[in-house]
This record gives structure tokens, sequence and C-alpha cells, in this order.
């Protein structure tokens, strides 16, 4: 049999067992309903009218204490204080977390240049190493207007007129070595 005949043939049972219930509810003569809700009275736990009396009478057990202790009252507001400073501690803490962070991400360069690539880096110390970069950025800077920056600066002339870019950096390793060695060699020869 197909999965959709077995599926046809439960509904069609289903069907055939409501019938068979509509037709016993409707046989019932009124009699036999009356007996039916006074069974299912009977079956129903009643409520335990003791442990709502109980109940009733801790809730206002516990009003009374919260208006009339003080001592209760001391202690409740110093837990909602706690909780207050807390709560107000934990949000300046983040709100710092974040200038940290953003004080950080300003300042990537400088902080990687020393090796520290993490964002809740104290602010002092990235104020430093703020410092201690640009001072040696200006050193670097200094020297490489002698030593890099002139063979940069021919290679990228020459390598407008050279198409291919080894032979643009060979050609401008030469001008420089030139310059700077060649030129001074001359002039103590000539002397």
């Amino acid at each position: 049999m197909s999965e959709i005949e077995v599926n046809e043939d439960e509904e069609l049972n289903k069907i055939k067992e409501k019938i068979e219930q509509k037709k016993q509810e409707q046989s019932l003569s009124v009699f036999d309903k009356r007996k039916q809700a006074e069974i299912s009275q009977i079956q129903q736990p009643k409520p335990d009218r003791n442990n709502e009396l109980v109940e009733q009478l801790f809730q206002a057990g516990i009003e009374h204490q919260i208006q009339n202790n003080t001592a209760l009252q001391d202690k409740v507001l110093e837990t909602a204080e706690q909780f207050v400073q807390n709560k107000a501690d934990t949000l300046k803490n983040n709100v710092e977390a974040e200038k940290k962070e953003s004080e950080y991400n300003n300042n990537k360069d400088a902080c990687e240049a020393y090796g520290f690539n993490e964002k809740r880096t104290p602010r002092w110390a990235i104020s430093f190493m703020k410092w201690g970069y640009n001072i040696i950025l200006a050193i670097y800077l200094f020297i490489a207007s002698f030593t890099v920056m002139p063979v940069i600066f021919l290679f990228k002339k020459i390598s407008i007129a050279v198409k291919h870019t080894w032979v643009a950096i060979v050609f401008a390793l030469l001008v420089y070595l030139f310059i700077v060695v060649g030129i001074p060699l001359i002039v103590t020869l000539k002397n």
C-alpha cells in the first residue's frame, strides 16, 4: 500500500470515530448528562483553602515588615545603592574602554612600532609611544632624505622613460652611487 492510501485510511477511521462519539452524545438522556457533570465535579480536586489563607497571611507579613522594619528598609536601601554604584562603575569602565580603543586606533602605527596591538593599552602609554614614534620618524626622515629618498625619486623619474621596473631600479642605483661615491672620489683624486 502506498503512503497516500495509508494516510487516507487513517483519516477515514478518525472521521468514523468522531461520528460514533456524536451519536453516543446525542443518545444520552438529560439524566445521563447531569450524572456525568456530577461525576466530573467529584473528580476535580477542591481548592485547598488552607494554603490560600497561609499565602495571604505571608504576603501581609511581608508588606508589614517592609513598611515597619527600619533595619530591613536600611538593608534594602544599601543593596539598592550598591546595585546602582555597580551599574555606574560598569558604564564608566565601558566608556573608558571605548576611549582607549579610539585612542589606540588613532595612533595604531605608533603602537605597532613598539609591538603593542592591544586595543586596551593605557592612554599614557599610547601618548608616550606617539612621542617616541614621532622622534624616530623625524630621525628616519632626515637620514632617508640622503639615502632612500634620492633612489626612490630617481627610480620614479627613470621608470617614466624606461618601462621595465628592474632596469629602472638598476639605473637609479647606479646614478645614486655615482653621486654619493663617484663625485666625492673624483674631487679627492683631483686635489
